[in-house]
């Protein structure tokens, strides 16, 4: 759309007016002289180990302490001040890096709140790192509205060290990740954002939390910069928690939650913890969202002196893009330099146009001496291929009714996203409901649906694995970092990047039956809100062929761009039925089930009260529809032999699946068990899962059977004699290993006796 002269002009004031603002910051916490004539001078510059040592070494940080004199009102503002080191080492390397005004806090506990407040002065600093051995030198350049001036070159020695340097993509194989050594790195870690609620003790809970992960091996964590927490650019609050710095509005950053991202980073570093940190979320943009509503204290709304009359306008305002670059190019100066910042986010579940994400990420690209990581979530097609998106990422999560085990979910996401973009891909959200804890699912900290996707995660072909949400509500009191351990054990044995893995090739796992008799097939329902890709299902006895996902919904009249008519191509074995489990109808919906192209079953469902069979209604006042839970189940006959089923929603909105039904479908001689893993000609790692291993089934306290006798064959492996090594994934330790012989590219396996799951490594024999 074309905006008319008069914004322009109105978008371009507003900058002046925000850029060089008419009330300047104490020249005590900026460093700002008063002398508006006098050209800029550094006048000292200190040098010394950032992590508190007493060498120089390499992939260690390097602080530089600038003392300087110079004419700005804003320091965050490079158009009126603008510090940068030119670097130099080894090799012939040559970084720029910015430089950043810095204030040092203090914490201090007080009863339930850990407060903080300033511990000294403003000042200037740049921090680099070196990446190798030997001499480095040092000059800074200074600039602001009167000149420019550089000071003469200083060097230091770097030591070699240990460290294996940043994380990247692997060179050898694009679907993982490497240190700069080349050793891989598997990610192995959970969301650690900071709940609102808990911010108030956030020195002590991630004093808790870091150390709880770090001695559990987990190695990552995913932290927001959110506005409650450790965001450095918001609207002022008339009285900020004790524990926050202070805002103060668009362009002007705020230093105590930046001193205390840095106290955090410290923390994870120290245990050996990597940061995914998300630099914005998606309430910033909502007014009438289920979550934080902050769109009006967003301050690039015009409302709060910012460039945007809506919501969508930050996307492409000029304006907008020019100040969130200059926060970029803050962050950049502040905390590029770290080797545990694993990745820039974006944002957390904000639909980012393509165009803005490229720009973004390129500049990224171009001013991040380091060339961190980049990725974002809720990224589509365009997004995903971008060449500054180094990975994928979903988050999935059902309604604590819909997805009884998240296995096959991930299994699948992870599967398609890599095939798809050809990039690592983290799961990096999941829990069993998006509103509640799983806690509430889990009263005995079983841990089950935690360990199930970290488990098929990994064994999917993900580049870690699936990151649980309820870190401090649910892993924390329930002291369940143990499954990061087995997991960690297990992963720290495999080369994940001297591989070039694909989806291993194994058969329908057999057991011993003394006769023929058929049981019912389940499949869930499980793609949550969106267009599905592909609707045609062909249904084996253990599950759809490809473990392509049943959509949730059926969609109406009112969204044809998001319809979905699955088609399931089904055979019988003898005569049985197909169930349609419906969950929840909005407005009103039409079931109708078509069997070999006839109409089977049509089914109007009301949601008005008084006007269907369903258990309750409610109104929504937003969309100004009904919406009524069903939980109920439809069915039609289905003869013994092949045939066509058809779903389709006839009606108005939406209609969602819990999934269907197919009685007498299975023979017993099949394992009721999943089977995923990734395998090369010469190598292979494989999942084994009790499929009635669920919390579902653990929270209706359902038995689940052990599995006994189980057989099958592995395909595509080079002739020859493999060691097949049994791994209990809840110990974390190899229990049982064999000798097998592969002929003709088929390996024959024979578990143990699986009463949850199992993982398998198969490797050549010595």
């Amino acid at each position: 759309m074309t905006r008319p002269l008069s914004v322009w002009i109105v978008m371009l004031l507003v900058l002046i007016a925000v850029s060089c603002s008419a009330k300047p910051l104490a020249a005590k916490e900026t460093g700002a002289i008063t002398r508006q004539h006098d050209p800029p001078k550094i006048l000292r510059v200190t040098a010394r180990p950032g992590d508190g040592g007493k060498t120089y070494a390499a992939y260690h940080p390097v602080f530089l302490t600038v003392e300087l004199h110079a004419n700005y009102q804003n320091p965050y503002d490079p158009a009126q001040v603008r510090l940068d080191a030119e670097i130099k080492g080894s090799g012939g390397i040559h970084l720029r890096m910015p430089g950043f005004l810095y204030r040092p806090y203090r914490v201090q506990e007080e009863g339930d709140v850990d407060t903080i407040a300033p511990a000294g002065q403003s000042e200037w600093q740049v921090r680099f790192t070196p990446t190798r051995p030997g001499r480095w030198s040092y000059t800074l350049l200074l600039r602001d509205q009167n000149g420019e001036t550089t000071s003469s070159a200083n060097t230091i020695r770097v030591q070699p060290s240990k460290s294996p340097g940043f994380i990247r993509r692997s060179s050898r194989n694009p679907h993982y990740f490497a240190w700069d050594n080349s050793k891989p790195f598997f990610a192995i870690g959970e969301n650690m954002v900071c709940d609102e609620s808990l911010t108030g003790e956030w020195f002590r809970d991630y004093t808790t939390w870091l150390t709880a992960l770090g001695k559990a091996d987990g190695n990552w964590i995913r932290l927001w910069m959110a506005s409650w927490s450790c965001a450095i650019e918001w609207t002022p609050e008339p009285n900020p928690p004790a524990y926050m710095g202070e805002y103060h509005g668009l362009g002007d950053y705020n230093q105590g939650n930046a001193w205390k991202l840095d106290q955090i980073m410290d923390m994870a570093a120290r245990n050996h913890v990597n940061v995914m940190l998300t630099l914005g979320n998606f309430s910033e943009f909502i007014t009438n969202g289920y979550f934080n509503n902050n769109w009006d204290n967003n301050p690039y709304n015009q409302k709060n002196g910012g460039p945007c009359a809506i919501a969508a306008d930050f996307w492409t305002s000029p304006v907008a893009r020019k100040f969130y670059k200059r926060r970029l190019r803050y962050l950049i100066a502040r905390y590029s330099y770290r080797t545990n910042l694993q990745a820039w986010e974006f944002w957390n579940e904000t639909n980012a146009p393509a165009q803005w994400v490229a720009q973004m990420s390129a500049y990224l690209k171009t001013h991040d001496p380091y060339h961190h990581l980049i990725t974002t979530t809720y990224g589509k097609r365009a997004v995903w291929r971008l060449p500054d998106i180094d990975f994928t990422q979903t988050h999935t999560y059902g309604d604590g009714s819909d997805i009884p085990d998240h296995a096959p979910v991930i299994h699948y996401d992870v599967k398609l996203n890599v095939a798809l973009y050809h990039k690592p891909h983290l799961v990096s959200e999941f829990g069993i409901d998006w509103r509640k804890n799983d806690a509430d699912y889990d009263p005995k900290g079983l841990g089950i649906n935690l360990h199930n996707g970290l488990w098929a995660a990994t064994m999917s072909g993900a580049a870690g694995g699936a990151m649980i949400w309820y870190w401090d509500s649910y892993v924390q009191p329930k002291n369940l970092y143990h499954e990061f351990t087995s997991l960690a054990a297990f992963a720290g044995t495999v080369a994940w990047t001297a591989h070039r893995w694909r989806s291993a090739r194994v058969d329908l796992l057999h057991v011993p039956t003394s006769r023929i008799r058929y049981r019912s097939l389940t499949i869930p329902a499980n793609t949550g809100w969106g267009k599905v890709v592909i609707n045609n299902l062909v249904v084996t006895p253990l599950g759809v062929r490809g473990d392509v996902p049943l959509a949730s919904f059926l969609y109406g009249k009112l969204h044809p761009d998001l319809r979905t008519t699955p088609t399931l191509m089904v055979n019988y074995p003898e005569a049985g039925t197909f169930t349609v489990l419906v969950h929840q109808v909005s407005d009103w919906g039409d079931l109708q089930i078509w069997l070999d192209g006839k109409l089977a079953l049509d089914k109007t469902l009301r949601t008005a009260p008084g006007e269907g069979d369903f258990k309750k209604t409610t109104y929504d006042p937003q969309w100004k529809i009904y919406r009524a839970i069903y939980d109920t189940a439809y069915s039609i006959p289905v003869p013994a032999g092949p045939h066509v089923i058809r779903l389709e929603n006839a009606g108005s909105d939406s209609l969602s699946l819990n999934g269907v039904v197919l009685s007498q479908y299975v023979s017993e001689g099949y394992a009721d068990m999943h089977c995923w893993g990734l395998q090369d000609d010469h190598n292979a790692l494989l999942w084994f899962q009790n499929a009635a291993h669920n919390w579902k089934n653990a929270y209706e306290d359902k038995p689940c059977p052990p599995i006994v006798g189980a057989a099958t064959e592995l395909h595509g492996l080079k002739d020859g004699y493999y060691t097949l090594q049994w791994w209990n994934t809840e110990t974390g330790k190899p229990f049982q290993m064999e000798k097998v012989r592969s002929q003709a590219g088929s390996l024959p396996i024979r578990l143990p006796t699986v009463a949850t799951d199992v993982a398998l490594k198969v490797y050549p024999a010595k």
